[in-house]
């Protein structure tokens, strides 16, 4: 694939579909993301780069009764339904924090984790009486907020933050897709989203060869992929049922 016609399907890649399916983990080393985030930290611009290694170093380590076990891997699970225009549906799933379920459709909203719902919907009461603890919002939310942060959702951030290069052609999660490397642009001091780390050397991205979107994305250092989004399972372009865009709380395991 050309250079041009790379940038043309990473442009238009959120209008490619008319809905999407789509499940993916993340995941990343702890001890290179210190190094990358020590680099960003000492960027003019480095942003939050400080509180989160703060936060990382709080939740490195795992006390059991022989002491203590040092974990260096973290695993992020994320699933998404978006039936154009206006309904979504994301999960969350981190090992070091609680599930969080997030409802999107028609302008009314339902935020759940750990038996805490937040919602602007008319019913918020019901949940209350079901023994939920409700917290009624007046707040909007609008899909671009959401797929904001997904960016292997709508890719053409990057034509203005990286140098890009069509490398190869190969098949991902059952998808043909174009390899491609990316470099940041350092002139650059903001980047789209946290799980798209800066400071890296080097990216190597995944691309679907017909709707455009990332399908494996992963930050470089010193030649070791340290954070990595990789997608599982992809469905476009099927209608998905009403009822997945409803709340309804999680069933207690």
């Amino acid at each position: 694939m050309q250079l041009i016609e790379l940038v043309e399907l990473l442009y238009t890649a959120h209008r490619r579909y008319s809905s999407i399916q789509v499940r993916w983990t993340y995941r990343y080393s702890r001890t290179v993301m210190r190094i990358a985030l020590e680099r960003w930290e000492k960027m003019e611009g480095g942003g939050n780069a400080a509180g989160f290694l703060m936060s990382l170093e709080a939740s490195t380590d795992e006390h059991t009764e022989s002491g203590i076990v040092q974990k260096e891997m973290e695993e992020v699970r994320r699933q998404v339904w978006w039936q154009k225009p206006s309904c979504w549906r994301e999960e969350r799933t981190w090992e070091r924090a609680s599930d969080t379920l997030y409802i999107l459709c028609d302008e009314q909203w339902w935020m759940f984790s750990k038996n805490h719902l937040t919602t602007n919907a008319a019913d918020a009461e019901r949940w209350s009486q079901a023994g939920i603890h409700v917290e009624k919002s007046m707040g909007t939310t609008e899909i671009s907020d959401l797929t904001f942060n997904v960016p292997l959702l709508d890719p053409s951030f990057l034509l203005g933050t990286h140098e890009l290069e069509p490398v190869a052609e190969t098949v991902h999660a059952g998808r043909p897709a174009i390899e491609v490397r990316g470099t940041w642009e350092k002139r650059i001091d903001t980047l789209h989203e946290a799980y798209f780390w800066a400071t890296a050397d080097e990216y190597r991205l995944l691309v679907d060869k017909e709707y455009g979107i990332l399908l494996r994305y992963a930050a470089v250092i010193d030649g070791e992929e340290y954070a990595v989004s990789s997608v599982e399972e992809v469905i476009y372009d099927q209608p998905i049922p009403p009822e997945t865009f409803v709340f309804s709380p999680p069933s207690k395991s």
